[in-house]
């Protein structure tokens, strides 16, 4: 994890070293880069995070993400793109790819946390990180709602 010096831009790679044969595709890695910061300025307002995300062999999913906290660490609001059908996370090997999420932050916000994911193996590189405020013309990316209108899989014995 770091700053890939060829690509000026920063990256997540995992691959398993130990046991493993060429030509294997690892499954079980999760690495994510992040920052945090005060929401004080953004209170009240939808705030819309935008990056470039790539990814190379990507066996799971990479992926941007945004939480919104308030004192003590209580989540407000949660977005990592992942129910997404159109403009979702990236699988496989993917070019430069714009990604954006948007969020309102309540007037209970204490901080933001923002950054992007790898669960899986592979590499995905991200750049171009931009916050602006926008209006409620633009719809917010996650409801924070339930998807499912029932309750499925009650004794969790199911794996998703």
């Amino acid at each position: 994890m770091g700053l890939d010096p060829k690509e000026s831009c920063a990256l997540i790679r995992y691959r398993a070293i130990f046991g493993s044969h060429p030509g294997n595709t690892p499954t079980g890695g999760f690495g994510a880069l992040m920052q945090s910061f005060l929401a004080a300025d953004y209170l009240e307002k939808r705030l819309k995070l935008t990056a470039q995300l790539k990814s190379q062999d990507a066996s799971g999913i990479a992926s941007l993400w945004m939480r919104i906290d308030a004192e003590r660490g209580h989540t407000l609001g949660f977005d990592n793109m992942e129910g997404r059908t159109i403009d979702g996370p990236l699988q496989g090997t993917v070019g430069w790819r714009d990604r954006y999420i948007v969020m309102d932050v309540p007037a209970s916000a204490q901080s933001i946390h923002f950054g992007f994911f790898l669960r899986g193996g592979g590499s995905v590189w991200a750049r171009h990180f931009r916050f602006a405020d926008v209006d409620d013309t633009i719809q917010t990316t996650d409801s924070g709602m339930p998807r499912r209108t029932v309750p499925i899989n009650l004794d969790f014995a199911v794996a998703s």
